[in-house]
């Protein structure tokens, strides 16, 4: 055999046949790795591109009418004071029923973005605390809107917990690129 099938052989029984890594390296603890609640970096992250200029969708947004941005999925939004400003509170009520308090942390017209902590909700959750930051940004090559929302889980967050924020930035970025325009048209 040439040098390239041995190179195969041996890939292929070692990670098809060979023993577990920690019996080859018995010095070597995997305990930690097996061990829930170990700290980790707890951020989940998702993107999605919408045609429509980014000043004008990320003004959508910051708008905060949310019930017409996300109709199949919020109701309304009560709001604290202004919501564009530090330290205003917002109830989300839900169209499941679940109404969710959100501190405004941080808000910039110039980097088109804010981000928001959430405060208490009607629905237990599975983690101590969760910072969300929406952010959009303008393309490079098109006046397309480059859309990034990202969740910061305090370290008791559930794997479970994590995946379904994952799910819900999904369901409302395609919510969002479908009623952007008839928002921007109004």
């Amino acid at each position: 055999l040439d040098r390239g099938a041995d190179s195969f052989f041996f890939f292929f029984f070692f990670f098809f046949f060979s023993p577990p890594l920690s019996v080859l390296v018995p010095c070597v603890s995997f305990a930690a790795l097996e061990t829930p609640g170990i700290p980790m970096s707890t951020r989940v992250y998702e993107s999605v591109v919408i045609e429509g200029a980014a000043d004008e969708t990320f003004d959508g947004l910051s708008s905060f009418q949310w019930d017409k941005l996300f109709p199949s999925m919020v109701d309304k939004g009560d709001f604290g004071g202004d919501p564009n400003a530090g330290g205003t509170s917002i109830d989300f009520h839900y169209s499941d029923g679940v109404v969710s308090s959100v501190r405004i942390v941080e808000f910039s017209e110039l980097h088109r973005f804010g981000t928001g902590e959430l405060i208490s909700s009607t629905v237990e959750v599975s983690y101590t605390s969760s910072g969300n930051t929406i952010k959009v940004g303008r393309g490079t090559e098109s006046n397309a809107s480059f859309v990034e929302g990202f969740t910061d889980f305090s370290t008791d967050a559930t794997p479970d917990g994590m995946q379904d924020s994952g799910f819900k930035k999904v369901e409302v970025f395609g919510e969002l690129r479908k009623n952007i325009e008839a928002f921007q048209a109004e």
